[in-house]
């Protein structure tokens, strides 16, 4: 999934339109990942929004990127280099990237990392609206202040399995927050 970021939109659109390629991504969205599913620093948020939306066959129109990024609350000048967001920014960014294809589940790795208390709770947050319009989203954290904001806790063994699942107290939601 790594070259999913490639800027080619001749590439992207020479994919079939039915592949399992494209199948799974409308089922698992990937928001940006360390070592797996990296934004590019050097383009702007346009061309990684431009880049994104061509792997889904749309074509470009005005106000396709504010739209891209409206659904985890983002409005700053698209011009700006991914490089030269904030972590929060950075990482809502690859949320929003990953919510276009409208995953039925969205994976959001390291949640804890770079955030200022007050930006995780901004992303949980804005993680939390996109619940609400039908994505399950799968957060990876080490910080228990971030897991206890969770519907279902999942915590993992040293080995990698799971060690035990609590679920919390979010009634009203139809999709969780994991």
């Amino acid at each position: 999934m790594r070259w999913r970021w490639s800027p080619d939109r001749r590439a992207a659109a020479r994919r079939p339109c039915c592949s399992p390629w494209r199948r799974a991504r409308r089922l698992v969205g990937l928001g940006e990942t360390a070592g797996v599913n990296e934004l590019d620093p050097t383009l702007r948020v346009a061309d990684q929004v431009r880049a994104e939306l061509a792997l889904y066959g749309h074509r470009r129109r005005r106000g396709d990127i504010a739209a891209a990024l409206e659904p985890v609350g983002l409005e700053f000048d698209a011009n700006v280099r991914v490089g030269d967001l904030h972590a929060a920014d950075r990482l809502l960014l690859g949320v929003a990237l990953a919510a276009i294809g409208r995953p039925a589940f969205l994976v959001v790795d390291d949640l804890h990392e770079d955030l200022t208390p007050a930006e995780h709770e901004l992303a949980m947050a804005r993680l939390r609206e996109l619940t609400r319009g039908g994505t399950t989203i799968v957060a990876g954290s080490l910080d228990p202040a971030l897991s206890s904001r969770a519907d279902v806790v999942l915590e993992l063994s040293p080995n990698g399995r799971p060690a035990g699942s609590v679920p919390t107290t979010h009634p009203e939601a139809d999709h969780a927050l994991v």
